[in-house]
């Protein structure tokens, strides 16, 4: 059984996941990332015009989990702040990358 608050949730028996992401389109960098209600809440540079603060949330995502452009798929959200990602790799791959962003930049350092 997976905590229901937890921004990251298991599909297709694990074979694949949903993270629930609170994007903040505007910020100063791309990258920080902390909890917001049941949502990864991750600061986007871009701005939230033309999709560009959607690519550069997939394009973020891609980087920092490793995977390949054609496993994200943004599912909901395309114009509004909370969006939610499928990602097609094992629940049990991407769990501890987002534990480690929850749990703040001194943690993603010791990954």
């Amino acid at each position: 059984m997976h905590d229901a608050a937890f921004p990251l949730q298991p599909l297709d028996g694990g074979r694949a996941c949903l993270l629930r992401v609170r994007a903040q389109p505007g910020a100063s960098r791309t990258g920080r990332a902390s909890a917001w209600n049941d949502r990864l809440k991750l600061s986007l540079a871009a701005p939230p015009e033309d999709g560009r603060a959607n690519r550069e949330l997939v394009a973020w995502l891609r980087a920092e989990l490793g995977v390949a452009a054609s496993e994200l798929e943004l599912v909901a959200g395309h114009a509004e702040r909370n969006k939610s990602v499928r990602i097609a790799q094992p629940f049990a791959m991407i769990e501890p990358h987002v534990r480690a962003w929850l749990a703040g930049p001194d943690a993603r350092e010791r990954r």
